[in-house]
């Protein structure tokens, strides 16, 4: 979709990543922005980005004059599926879906370590290595 593009690169220039992206009003007045950084995002980053956004000719040309933005950071339901979420989670309970038919899917255990693409998972007093290329998402457990 060409608007999503023009919000990725937006994105990409300011040093973000783009996570999500929807126009939930079918009449293409609205849209959402879902970013992070390898940081995590400020509300200062989120605030410049939504200007950065909103002022771009190219987004006004594709989208009405009066569109309504969300700029917003992915939240703790907001499913993890970037290599940095697990790196700021550790030690944090969670549930991770992969595709290893050899262990239970889901998965909740406690995020050990996240190194060289494994993550070290303890689940039920026992530790799993997951290869990072296995997981399909992961959600924080509150």
């Amino acid at each position: 979709m060409i608007i999503e593009k023009v919000v990725k690169d937006i994105v990409k220039n300011f040093g973000a990543i783009l996570m999500g992206c929807k126009i939930p009003d079918n009449r293409g007045r609205s849209l959402k922005v879902i970013v992070d950084t390898v940081e995590g995002i400020s509300l200062d980053q989120i605030t410049k980005l939504s200007k950065t956004i909103q002022k771009s000719k190219r987004l006004n040309e594709l989208i009405s004059d009066n569109f309504s933005l969300e700029v917003t950071s992915p939240g703790l339901n907001y499913p993890m599926t970037e290599w940095f979420q697990y790196q700021r989670n550790v030690n944090r309970k969670m549930r991770l879906f992969h595709n290893i038919q050899e262990l239970p899917n889901p998965m909740e255990g406690v995020l050990k370590n996240f190194e060289n693409d494994l993550l070290e998972i303890k689940s039920d007093n026992k530790t799993y290595e997951i290869p990072f290329n296995k997981i399909e998402y992961g959600k924080i457990l509150l």
